[in-house]
C-alpha cells in the first residue's frame, strides 16, 4: 500500500532479438560479480525493430551489494546492462521521506500499521464484488474508462464505512461508484492486533473500469 519501486525500461534500437512478446528472468548483479536478487521482466518488439524490456525493482532488493549509484542487470544469461545512476542515494532519501509524509497524511503511517499483527482478509476477491451492472450510465454514455485507487478502512465487524479515492480516474462517476460498491458490498475478516483482538485497519484496492468490447 502506498509503496515504492523503480521501473526500468530498456530500449534497444535495431535489435537482433527475436520479434514478439516475451517474459524474461535474470538477476541483479552484486558488486563482486555474484548473483543478487532475482528480477522478472516483460519484453516486446516494435514495428521499428526496436526491442523493449520493462521491469520493476523493489528498492530493498536494488541495494543488495551495490553502492547506491549504480545497478547491473543480467537478463536471461545473455544480456548484461550496467547503468550509472548518480545521485540516486539522495533521491531515495528524499522520496522515502515524502512517502512517510504521504502515509501519515492518509492515516496509514507506522503508528497505525505497527498495531496490526494480522491483516484484514476479504471474504472473496474485492473485484468479485463488482459486476457489469455497476458501470455508471453516465460513464457508459460518454465512453469513459479508467483505473481508480481506493483507500478504505475495515471496521472490527468486517464492514467498510470509510472510503476515499487516492488515485482518481478523472471521471467522477467511476470514482464515486468504486467507493459505493466497496462500502456496501465488501465483507472482511477483520484485522487483529498483537493481543488477538479485532482492530480497525486500512486497505487499498485498484479497480479497472473498462467497457465490454
Amino acid at each position: 500500500m502506498l509503496g515504492q519501486g523503480y521501473e526500468i525500461v530498456i530500449v534497444v534500437p535495431d535489435s537482433k532479438q527475436p520479434r514478439g512478446n516475451g517474459y524474461d528472468e535474470g538477476w541483479i548483479e552484486r558488486a563482486d560479480g555474484g548473483r543478487g536478487a532475482p528480477i522478472f521482466a516483460g519484453s516486446y518488439s516494435t514495428v521499428a525493430k526496436t526491442h523493449v524490456t520493462r521491469l520493476s525493482i523493489d528498492p530493498e532488493k536494488y541495494v543488495i551489494g551495490q553502492d547506491g549509484e549504480r545497478i547491473i542487470l543480467q537478463i536471461n544469461k545473455r544480456r548484461r546492462y550496467d547503468f550509472a545512476l548518480p545521485g540516486l542515494k539522495n533521491a531515495q532519501r528524499v522520496l522515502g521521506q515524502c512517502l512517510t509524509n504521504l502515509r501519515d497524511e492518509y492515516g496509514v503511517g507506522e503508528n497505525v500499521t505497527n498495531q496490526i499483527a494480522t491483516d484484514a482478509k476479504p471474504k472473496q476477491s474485492i473485484v468479485r464484488y463488482f459486476n457489469n451492472n455497476d458501470y455508471p450510465s453516465e460513464a457508459l454514455s460518454k465512453g469513459e474508462q479508467g483505473y481508480v485507487g481506493a483507500l478504505f478502512w475495515v471496521e472490527t465487524d468486517g464492514r467498510v464505512k470509510e472510503c476515499k479515492i487516492v488515485e482518481s480516474s478523472r471521471r467522477q462517476s467511476l470514482d464515486d461508484r468504486t467507493c459505493e460498491v466497496i462500502r456496501t458490498r465488501s465483507r472482511f475478516t477483520p484485522a487483529l492486533d498483537h493481543q488477538g483482538n479485532p482492530i480497525r485497519s486500512p486497505q487499498y484496492q485498484r479497480i479497472r473500469w473498462e467497457m465490454a468490447s
